[in-house]
């Protein structure tokens, strides 16, 4: 499988969430005030985390914490 790599630039760190029951219980209210455009989340691995999917396999993977950061644009 090819693999694409592109660079962004992260600003700060807007939250995380510290396990898989934390995004489940909480990520409805943290993206709600905020554009969810806007935010990167990455997981332990540095790998991005945009769908319900990505979220489960940090959980399997044991790749939490997730951060979420505000884009630079």
């Amino acid at each position: 499988m090819e693999t694409n790599k592109i660079e962004i630039e992260i600003g700060p760190l807007a939250f995380e969430f510290e396990n898989f029951e934390n995004w489940v219980n909480r990520a409805s209210g943290k993206f709600y005030s905020l554009i969810p455009s806007m935010i990167i989340c990455l997981d332990a691995k540095k790998r991005a985390c945009l769908t319900g999917r990505e979220f489960m396999r940090a959980r399997d993977e044991k790749s939490f914490p997730i951060k979420c950061y505000k884009l630079v644009i």
